[in-house]
């Protein structure tokens, strides 16, 4: 399944609101807050490949906080995201990292954490239930709070790989 949004068209007034409901739609609840709320612009690209969830997100400066009245316990997810135009902000159980554009991080969605971007950016997001990646990684919790380089290693095989699935996706049917 595919989807598009976008606060271009839409009055100023409503692109907050607009935002925090395709936000919540597209990954879960979170609280948001704008560095320039009168300024304001965003936009998503949705893919949905059976369980796993692939956004490419687009926005001004904004907070995602996800708070613990919202998470529900009984839908784990891993984060994995791609900052590529500035720098992103995770903190997450005591640990803060800094995300350069040529890099991922790899964040758990069932506890409370923190992501900004002070600048406008863009960013890749890969939502994946924990126990899918358990399945394909051993360990994953010990690849948390860890910048990787996607332009070498296995970083760039994960990144290509990424691209690849995002380039095929129109070929994908959710049965295959």
């Amino acid at each position: 399944m595919y989807a598009s949004y976008s606060t271009h068209l839409l009055p100023q007034s409503e692109r907050q609101n607009y935002w925090k409901e395709v936000i919540g739609q597209s990954y879960f609840p979170l609280e948001l807050s704008f560095r320039d709320p009168k300024e304001f612009y965003g936009s998503l690209t949705r893919l949905s490949l059976g369980d796993i969830g692939i956004s490419y997100l687009a926005s001004s400066a904004t907070c995602f906080e996800r708070v613990e009245q919202d998470i529900d316990p009984s839908e784990p997810y891993y984060l994995i995201t791609l900052p590529l135009q500035s720098k992103a902000s995770f903190s997450q159980s005591n640990h803060e990292i800094s995300c350069s554009p040529n890099a991922f991080i790899l964040e758990r969605s069932d506890l409370p954490y923190r992501f900004s971007y002070e600048q406008d950016n863009a960013l890749w997001v890969l939502r994946v239930p924990v126990d899918a990646l358990a399945a394909k990684v051993r360990d994953p919790e010990r690849f948390l709070y860890m910048e990787f380089d996607r332009r070498q290693g296995v970083g760039a095989v994960f990144f290509d790989y990424l691209r690849s699935v995002v380039k095929q996706s129109i070929y994908t049917s959710p049965q295959h």
